[in-house]
Parts: C-alpha cells; sequence; structure tokens
C-alpha cells in the first residue's frame, strides 16, 4: 500500500504490505494495528532519533527510512500516511501471515511501546533510564495476540490468518 522511500536502491522493494518494516513480537504486532486503527501518530515521549547528520529518525522504522527526515515534522507527515496506509493493508487483506518467534523486545519504559532493535543498534542510544529489554511470557503473547486478533477483525471481517513459527535471534540481546 506505500511507495518504497526514495533513498532505496532495492529493486525488490516493497518487503512488506505496508512500510512498518520487521515486527518481531506479538505485542509490537497489537501496538501496530492498535496504533494505525486509532491514528496514534506520536506515543513515544523520545518519538525521534537523530543520526550523526542531524537527520531524524523514526524510532518504529529505523531500517526502513535510513536516511531520515529532515524535520520532526516531515518524520510526522510520514507516519501519519504510512499508519492510514498500513490500515489499509490490514482492511484489503485476504490473508494474512503472522509468524511467531520472538518473545523478546526493547520497551520505552514510558510509553510500553516496543522498538524494532535495540536502541543504539542502528540509531538512538541506549539508556536504561529510557528503555528496558523485555522476554513475553506465555500467557502475555496470548493476551497480546488475541487483542491483535479481536482489532484486526473489527477492521476486516473476512480476512484469514496463517500461523507460522521461526525462531529468529533478536539483534543485540
Amino acid at each position: 500500500t506505500e511507495d518504497p522511500p526514495k533513498d532505496t536502491q532495492d529493486k525488490d522493494y516493497p518487503f512488506y504490505s505496508a512500510l512498518y518494516g520487521n515486527v518481531y513480537t506479538l505485542k509490537q504486532a497489537n501496538q501496530l494495528i492498535h496504533r494505525a486503527k486509532n491514528k496514534l501518530f506520536q506515543v513515544l515521549n523520545d518519538d525521534y532519533w537523530v543520526d550523526q547528520q542531524n537527520n531524524y529518525i523514526d524510532p518504529f522504522r529505523p531500517n526502513i527510512f535510513k536516511t531520515g527526515f529532515k524535520s520532526y515534522e516531515d518524520l510526522i507527515v510520514e507516519r501519519k500516511v504510512h499508519l492510514d496506509k498500513t490500515l489499509q493493508a490490514f482492511s484489503d487483506a485476504d490473508v494474512l501471515i503472522l509468524t511467531l518467534g520472538l518473545t523478546e523486545g526493547w520497551v520505552e519504559r514510558n510509553s510500553d511501546y516496543i522498538l524494532p532493535v535495540a536502541p543504539g543498534v542502528l540509531y538512538g542510544e541506549y539508556n536504561p533510564q529510557k528503555y528496558k529489554f523485555k522476554n513475553f511470557l506465555y500467557a502475555e503473547g496470548l493476551n497480546d495476540f488475541e487483542n491483535f486478533y479481536a482489532t484486526l477483525k473489527s477492521i476486516n471481517k473476512k480476512v484469514k490468518i496463517i500461523i507460522t513459527v521461526s525462531p529468529v535471534m533478536l539483534s543485540a540481546t
């Protein structure tokens, strides 16, 4: 539903139904669909990271826009478009493939939002007062899946889900 970033040279783009990048945990998937459905564009206290060229990086999608944005306003405009396109992808899907594998993630302490990579791995800076590592328990994963499923069905009654499993390592754990 979204065009690839202008700075990409990859001819196989897009890899995703919308440009959300890798979604590693059920918690992250649940938060993504919730943010898209409810148009929650600014949910983090540290809503951006800055790279060495002073570009603004979206902590939710650090792998997608590798050159970042020239201003915070540009990042938010793109994030609004992205969440609208993400909602469209979920709304229009006939089948959603959900691969379960990771149970661990990085959490912004103040908002409880999951990030796709540890702060400081690609961009940002790790600060234990701002971020924490979390390994989700089975009951938490089940709850996140049930909430994700309910939200998905509330926006797309016809969608079918295929669940697969894959043990994949998380960067910097």
